[in-house]
């Protein structure tokens, strides 16, 4: 009786050890799993910021390609115009002098006849000045609570020669071809940030920050930018990556700012 009551005893032991040991094998395992998920999920957050990187590099190859495009385009244009004029004033190639000033073109033509030298009626295509165009502007009071690609429309006009910048929408409509500069300021208070970009036709071209770490001071941050636009295009200022942002500014401290000016063709 006593052998048997041991017998399973043991028997009762081994029992517990086994699925003592199964049960830590199958946390182990548990273990296992996760630590492979969590494997996995960090190396696809990298690789999503790789594409996100790839991506914003691709954008701007794809601006400065329409860029050169564009440019490739205008001079296209300008020879097209050149040569419809010569042909319809019947002028010879050899008579033709191209300019090395787009803005100061000429053709002169001269006949040699029994050594009389004669001159055909001189042409001459200059280019119309161009009207100024820039703008100036501010926020007049405190904006709070915007969200993330929010417009940011600057309602202090201080110029707008060629009336391009809205001041309803904030958006400024590119009227004339060329070679612009562009800068905005960002100003945060009482411990808010605030995020700014510059946009071309949903495109960002440059960011700024405003980042308050305390209560009491004011902080400013801002960018600027030279682009070459065509007409049509469109330029503003929006925030991003806060979704609860607060610009800083009154009529007497114009710390909101967006600016901008063509500086030539």
């Amino acid at each position: 009786m006593i052998a048997v009551n041991f017998t399973l005893l043991i028997l009762a032991q081994c029992a517990f050890v086994i699925t003592a040991k199964a049960g830590y094998s199958s946390y182990d395992s548990s273990n296992d799993v996760l630590s492979k998920l969590i494997d996995r999920m960090e190396k696809m957050e990298t690789k999503m910021k790789e594409m996100e990187i790839r991506e914003d590099s691709m954008r701007q190859e794809i601006r400065i390609l329409r860029n050169d495009l564009y440019e490739q385009k205008e001079e296209t244009n300008r020879l097209k115009s050149l040569l419809t004029l010569v042909t319809s004033e019947n002028y010879n190639s050899d008579d033709v002098r191209i300019p090395k000033e787009d803005h100061d073109m000429e053709v002169d033509s001269k006949d040699v006849n029994n050594g009389i030298q004669t001159s055909k009626p001189e042409l001459r295509i200059r280019q119309v000045a161009s009207q100024p165009v820039a703008f100036s502007t501010y926020l007049t009071d405190y904006v709070s609570h915007l969200g993330i690609n929010q417009v940011i429309k600057y309602n202090g006009v201080l110029t707008n020669e060629g009336n391009a910048y809205n001041s309803h929408t904030g958006i400024f409509t590119c009227p004339q071809d060329g070679l612009y500069l562009f800068s905005f300021f960002a100003a945060t208070i009482n411990n808010h940030a605030v995020w700014v970009r510059l946009m071309v036709d949903d495109i960002n071209v440059s960011d700024a920050v405003a980042f308050s770490v305390r209560y009491t001071p004011d902080n400013q941050g801002g960018n600027v930018a030279i682009l070459r636009l065509r007409t049509g295009q469109e330029v503003w200022t929006s925030t991003f990556t806060n979704s609860d942002s607060t610009l800083a500014a009154t009529r007497e401290f114009r710390h909101v700012t967006f600016s901008g000016v063509r500086l030539s063709d």
